[in-house]
């Protein structure tokens, strides 16, 4: 069975379910997201239910632009649940 199928199984079965991957609010990482301090783990996503959470360097800084890299929201794997979940609209790209 080839990865691209196996993914598709893998989305499937997870949309069954009240899951961060089939929540309106969670935003999976993408390749795009990779940034000089971190690397993306497959399967992981940010939860965008609430506002982020600025860590307690933000105080120090006296520019927003600077300020604003300390904003996060909390980091989830796709198989994460909460009692929060709404389910995420289909879009045109769905798979059927």
């Amino acid at each position: 069975m080839s990865k691209k199928i196996e993914m598709a199984d893998e989305e499937r079965r997870l949309m069954e379910m009240n899951v961060c991957a089939t929540c309106r609010f969670w935003m999976r990482y993408t390749a795009q997201d990779k940034g000089p301090f971190f690397e993306i783990a497959e399967g992981t996503g940010e939860c965008r239910r609430n506002p982020p959470v600025l860590d307690d360097r933000a105080h120090k800084f006296q520019s927003t632009e600077d300020a604003a890299g300390c904003a996060q929201w909390p980091v989830t794997w796709d198989g994460h649940w909460c009692g929060q979940h709404q389910p995420r609209l289909p879009t045109a790209g769905d798979v059927a």
